[in-house]
C-alpha cells in the first residue's frame, strides 16, 4: 500500500540557503498538506518563517528553551503549523522507561508492548490516509543529526510487515521519493516518536 503523496527536497525546493539544512520537518509538512488539502499551503520558505515565529513565541513564554530550539524544530510547532492550515495533527511517543532502586532509568517491562503499539498505529494511520511524520536517528540519510521523514506507505507479506515507504527531503541530487525502509532498518533508526497528520 502506497499513497500518492507529492515529493519535495529541502535542498531544491527551499530558496533561502540558511534554511535548507533545517527544513526537513516543514518540507515533510508541505508534502502532507499538499496531499491532504492541495493548494492550501504556502511555500516551504513561508512555512519555515511561520515555524520560526512560533518557536520564538514558545521560547518567550517559557514553553521551550533556546537550547531545545537549537536542536531542531520542536514537534509542538509542527503540530501547530498543520492545524494552522486546517489539518488535524498530534504527536505521540512510544517509549517506556522505569527507574531502578537507585532512580536510574532502565527498560520498562512494557517497552516492547508500547513499541508494538506504535508500529500498529503507524500502519492504521496510513490505512486511513493520514501521514506519519517520523523522527529518526542520524545515519539513515546524509544528515548528521536527528531528522524527519514522511511515511507514505507500507508493505506486508502474508500478514507480516516487511517495511515502510517514506519520502526523505534530505536529497541534494536524486529525489528520495517512496524509498523502501525494511523493518529491521526502521527498528534501528526510529526514535519512537511520530506526528500524525490528517
Amino acid at each position: 500500500m502506497k499513497l500518492d503523496v507529492p515529493y519535495y527536497s529541502q535542498f531544491k525546493d527551499v530558496e533561502r540557503e540558511d534554511l535548507k539544512s533545517r527544513a526537513c520537518a516543514m518540507t515533510c509538512l508541505k508534502m502532507a498538506l499538499d496531499f491532504l488539502v492541495p493548494g492550501r499551503a504556502p511555500s516551504i520558505d513561508v512555512l519555515m518563517h511561520e515555524a520560526m515565529a512560533h518557536t520564538a513565541s514558545m521560547i518567550q513564554v517559557g514553553l521551550i528553551t533556546e537550547v531545545v530550539a537549537a536542536q531542531g524544530l520542536h514537534r509542538d510547532v509542527t503540530v501547530a503549523m498543520a492545524r494552522n492550515y486546517g489539518v488535524n495533527a498530534f504527536r505521540e511517543e512510544f517509549k517506556s522507561m522505569s527507574l531502578d532502586e537507585m532512580n536510574n532509568p532502565v527498560a520498562s517491562p512494557y517497552e516492547n508492548e508500547i513499541y508494538d503499539n506504535g508500529v500498529k498505529k503507524i500502519i492504521a494511520m496510513l490505512e486511513t490516509g493520514s501521514l506519519p511524520l517520523i523522527s529518526i536517528l542520524p545515519g539513515l540519510s546524509e544528515g548528521k543529526s536527528f531528522h524527519s521523514v514522511l511515511f507514505v506507505g507500507f508493505e506486508e507479506e502474508n500478514g507480516t510487515l516487511k517495511g515502510f515507504y517514506y519520502h526523505d527531503s534530505d536529497a541534494k541530487d536524486e529525489p528520495r521519493k517512496a524509498v523502501f525502509m525494511p523493518f529491521d532498518e526502521f527498528n534501528a533508526y526510529w526514535r519512537k516518536m511520530a506526528i500524525f497528520i490528517g
